[in-house]
């Protein structure tokens, strides 16, 4: 598809195309093109949920919406090419990518808006950095898993940073800063799922944070460190806790065993109880209730 010179509304993409043959919306060569936002639309051009678009050339501008995009692209949309624009004047941002894949980007002027580009997927939290260690970017999920306002402590350097937060391993030893995830980045170092305890000094706010990230390289050249953030607090906490209790049914002197009520039959039994009926904890698995306690009544 082949726009014109002149100012175009806001449109949604909802065909897909193919690998050999993507459906393609670029500016006729040699004139401009303009799709403009207004303040019935989120978003200017909004590619969700298809595959194989490319959007070349077009001046994408002026999403006046809270947290609108130029180009929002979200909901599994996969094999999408975004190249040779200007995105600019947006409110919120130039480019937004959620729960997307195989996007490539690349060849582009974003400018002159509230956030260049923001990247997430399913609350996963991103933060880029520089080489020098100056956190250049945060996502709304990072900002928010670490409690800030939209505009607060983006521009921080990592020591800056550690004058607000400790990190520590789950073992609880408070790691230095050389040992925080961007700084082993920075070094040139890939890290995955790598779990830490993250407290704010100046708070109560402790969260367990699960790491990734490494060294990637720009459209157009340049590098910069990109880390991944995902909040697995509940899900420690909860891990942390059935180990608790394993423990106390593993260690308890008063004989526990764990049944199935529409069968009737042991799950499983803690050693004492094996002990003071002289069985085994394996003996006793699977046995109907009568057979494994003679004698008892079972609620």
């Amino acid at each position: 598809v082949y726009l014109r010179a002149g100012t175009y509304g806001p449109f949604v993409v909802t065909r897909s195309g193919t690998a050999a043959s993507p459906i393609a919306f670029r500016a006729y060569p040699g004139e401009t093109a303009t799709v403009a936002g207004d303040a019935t639309r989120d978003d200017v051009i909004t590619i969700s949920g298809v595959h194989d678009i490319v959007i070349a050339g077009l001046v994408v501008r002026g999403a006046a919406v809270q947290y609108g995009a130029g180009v929002r692209i979200d909901k599994g949309a996969t094999r999408i090419t975004i190249e040779r624009n200007t995105l600019r004047d947006n409110r919120s941002f130039g480019l937004k990518l959620a729960d997307a894949t195989a996007v490539t980007v690349r060849g582009n002027d974003i400018g002159h808006n509230e956030t260049g580009i923001e990247i997430s997927r399913l609350g996963e939290g991103v933060v880029v950095a520089d080489l020098s260690g100056r956190l250049l970017s945060w996502n709304r999920a990072a900002l928010q898993m670490h409690g800030f306002g939209d505009a607060e402590a983006w521009l921080l350097r990592v020591p800056e940073f550690a004058a607000l937060y400790e990190l520590s391993g789950l073992d609880g030893r408070v790691l230095p800063e050389a040992e925080w995830p961007v700084s082993r980045i920075l070094r040139g170092e890939r890290i995955d799922n790598v779990a830490l305890r993250v407290r704010r000094l100046d708070t109560e706010w402790r969260r367990v944070f699960r790491y990734g990230g490494a060294i990637v390289e720009l459209p157009g050249g340049g590098k910069v460190a990109a880390i991944t953030i995902t909040d697995v607090t509940t899900r420690h906490e909860a891990e942390r806790e059935l180990r608790q209790w394993a423990d106390a049914f593993e260690h308890c002197a008063h004989g526990i065993a764990l049944g199935d009520p529409s069968s009737d039959r042991v799950l499983a039994c803690n050693p004492a109880l094996a002990r003071m009926l002289g069985r085994t904890t394996e003996e006793l698995t699977g046995v109907h209730y009568p057979t494994s306690v003679p004698n008892s009544s079972t609620s």
